[in-house]
């Protein structure tokens, strides 16, 4: 990443604030009301874990960033079909690719599939991987531009 993208990337993540995106991404996959609410209410860090909560049992859940592709794809494994698990076993990566690199590799793989996979950025050292559809992509895509994980 250049400088010139870092210091964007950084100064739409001060000026959107920390949890906005999550609160937008939550409303895009329909969550409840009340996780709606809970999360506005909710610090930085618990909205966060209310998020990552949610998805894990809906759509994703969350790799350390010294994870291997192979473990990447097991945990998408769960939210793929049969078909979908097949196309993400054939990217071949080295010992040296990073989350964000194999996520778009799996995505790519994924390319006619009427889901896709994405990587945020969380406040920790780890990543949020969603498994989503597609026609969803392009939101999700803006309302995290600051946070897809690169």
């Amino acid at each position: 990443m250049s400088i010139q993208s870092w210091f964007a990337r950084s100064l739409g993540r001060v000026r959107e604030g920390t949890k906005a995106h999550l609160v937008s991404s939550a409303e895009l996959l329909d969550f409840t009301d009340d996780a709606l609410h809970a999360m506005r209410e909710a610090t930085d860090d618990e909205c966060e874990a209310s998020f990552v909560e949610h998805v894990s049992r809906t759509c994703g859940g969350t790799v350390d960033w010294r994870e291997q592709p192979q473990d990447i794809a097991e945990t998408l494994a769960a939210f793929l079909s049969a078909d979908e698990v097949s196309l993400i076993q054939t990217p071949t990566f080295n010992d040296r690719t990073r989350p964000p690199q194999a996520i778009q590799g799996f995505d790519e793989s994924l390319k006619g599939s009427p889901r896709g996979v994405r990587a945020l950025d969380s406040f920790g050292d780890f990543y949020i991987v969603l498994v989503l559809p597609r026609h969803l992509l392009p939101r999700f895509d803006e309302i995290n531009q600051h946070w897809i994980a690169a």
